[in-house]
């Protein structure tokens, strides 16, 4: 992935649109669904979010315990 892509995939993990993630990134909306076209960018986009979920579920888990207990 080049520069743009790697910001681009940084801005969709933290934007709430994908509008607001074209912004961030300095793109346009039409360069951002393209990257989202492309097979190895949505790979990446794939994992990146799928580890976002991973540790927002730890963190979650980590402060529940205390509660529970």
């Amino acid at each position: 992935m080049n520069p743009k892509q790697i910001k681009a995939l940084q801005a969709l993990l933290t934007q709430p649109t994908k509008a607001a993630a074209a912004k961030e990134a300095g793109i346009d909306e039409s360069t951002l669904r393209r990257y989202l076209s492309d097979p190895e960018f949505q790979k990446e986009y794939k994992a990146a979010f799928s580890q976002l979920v991973t540790d927002a579920t730890r963190q979650a888990q980590k402060s529940l315990s205390p509660a529970l207990s």
